[in-house]
């Protein structure tokens, strides 16, 4: 019974998702206690929306990823490293298209 009360108070009311990587960003940048004044960069938005498309790619139905999403992600990365610059532009742009797009 104690542990479901620790479990219980640690539970926070849910809050609104981010409508779009630049709001996620800057949840981001909060959570992590970055400086005021602190800005979604391009890059930043471009390496979130990566991530992101491995985290809904490979969650559950409870939206949790299993110990395999960094495994993941470095594959992902790996793939990434294999192709062209111009290749590699266009797989950021669209992933940040689709951010946007779908949100």
């Amino acid at each position: 019974m104690i542990y479901l009360k620790m479990q219980v108070s640690f539970v926070s009311e849910k809050k609104a998702e981010p409508d779009n990587i630049l709001q996620l960003g800057e949840v981001i940048i909060n959570k992590l206690g970055a400086s005021a004044g602190t800005k979604v960069t391009l890059a930043l938005a471009a390496r979130i929306a990566f991530l992101h498309k491995i985290y809904v790619d490979n969650h559950d139905e409870k939206g949790v990823c299993d110990d395999s999403f960094w495994e993941h992600v470095d594959k992902e990365l790996g793939n990434l490293q294999k192709q062209e610059r111009r290749q590699i532009s266009m797989h950021v742009t669209f992933l940040l298209l689709h951010f946007f797009i779908a949100n």
